[in-house]
């Protein structure tokens, strides 16, 4: 299990992802590394096209960028997920 900790002060090369949240530019090789992990389909409904990957628990609240709380979802079951 890896654990990758960012300090959002020190962030220099910010990438936006697709909704529109900002990370560090190392934080795409994690994002690679989940979507093949999960077989590049949506964990939910099984698609596989429109993938983004969702922190389970979100970050505002401490969630982790670590693969135990990542998940590969597809853009539908991603907004549902922070609708609820």
């Amino acid at each position: 299990m890896a654990f990758v900790r960012f300090d959002s002060f020190a962030i220099g090369d910010a990438v936006e992802n697709e909704i529109g949240c900002q990370y560090p530019a190392s934080y795409e090789g994690l994002r690679q590394q989940i979507l093949r992990r999960d077989g590049w389909k949506c964990q939910s409904c099984g698609a596989m096209a429109n993938l983004e990957v969702h922190h389970m628990e979100v970050r505002s609240h401490l969630g982790a960028d670590s693969e135990n709380n990542l998940i590969t979802l597809c853009t539908a079951c991603h907004s549902r997920a922070h609708r609820r």
